[in-house]
């Protein structure tokens, strides 16, 4: 009986360890994906042409400002 109060104890203690995984991993995905798009040019190449087909304004700007957002507040 022991043993079953104390897992149920530490269960509870660590219920925020699950939402911690989740956004770490989260984090990394954006964070690798925007260093791609940063610093590979023929991915570089693939976010500018996928922005200039979608009808973005400024695409060479905005290309480089929200890889740059994907991979700073991914780190975060």
């Amino acid at each position: 009986m022991i043993v079953i109060d104390r897992l149920t104890q530490m269960r509870q203690s660590l219920h925020w360890l699950p939402l911690l995984f989740a956004r770490v991993n989260v984090g990394l995905f954006f964070s690798i994906s925007g260093y791609n798009k940063l610093f590979v040019p023929a991915n570089q190449a693939a976010m500018l042409d996928t922005m200039q087909h979608a009808g973005i304004p400024f695409p060479e700007f905005n290309a480089v400002f929200v890889a740059l957002l994907e991979f700073v507040f991914g780190a975060l």
